[in-house]
């Protein structure tokens, strides 16, 4: 395994993508190749996941600048491929996002699926904890944690009845 430094490195996620500087991990084979002057977008090559992380928020804050204001004055609603990946860089699982949104397990899985559409004030509320998080590392988790256990037990509450309510009758 060999290491270089690629200038132009192409990455993306759902978020959007750029051409990036980073370190790249080459098989001795790709790396040679990449000696002989093969583009390092055309090779199979690793990243460090400090490097996964630094791309992914710097795509964040770039989809931030360019999608908050037409999400907030509804020009744009975010789709379920976009709030997976804002999931993924707040480092949330989905019920902890759920509980982040004030939204219950169900209602954010549907959201996830596309089998609901997420109601404006809370798209809104995704792009501003997105927003926290790219300015201050570590705020929304720190958000979950203040969650009072009330909030918790209610929203794993308000699924058991539902689960209830639409059960089917035992034959």
């Amino acid at each position: 395994m060999k290491t270089v430094i690629a200038d132009k490195l192409l990455y993306h996620t759902p978020l959007g993508g750029g051409e990036f500087r980073a370190e790249v991990f080459l098989s001795e084979e790709d790396f040679e190749s990449f000696q002989n002057g093969v583009d390092i977008n055309s090779l199979d090559y690793g990243l460090s996941g400090s490097d996964i992380e630094r791309l992914s928020r710097s795509i964040a804050l770039s989809f931030i600048e360019k999608n908050y204001r037409p999400v907030l004055f509804k020009e744009k609603s975010l789709t379920s491929l976009e709030l997976k990946a804002i999931k993924e860089v707040l480092g949330l699982k989905s019920n902890q996002f759920a509980i982040v949104l004030g939204l219950d397990k169900g209602s954010f899985s549907n959201i996830l699926s596309d089998n609901r559409e997420m109601q404006h004030p809370t798209q809104i509320l995704v792009m501003e904890r997105l927003g926290l998080e790219l300015s201050r590392p570590g705020s929304v988790k720190a958000i979950l944690e203040e969650y009072p256990s009330e909030l918790k037990i209610d929203l794993a509450a308000k699924e058991v009845i539902e689960k209830v309510r639409f059960a089917k009758p035992a034959a």
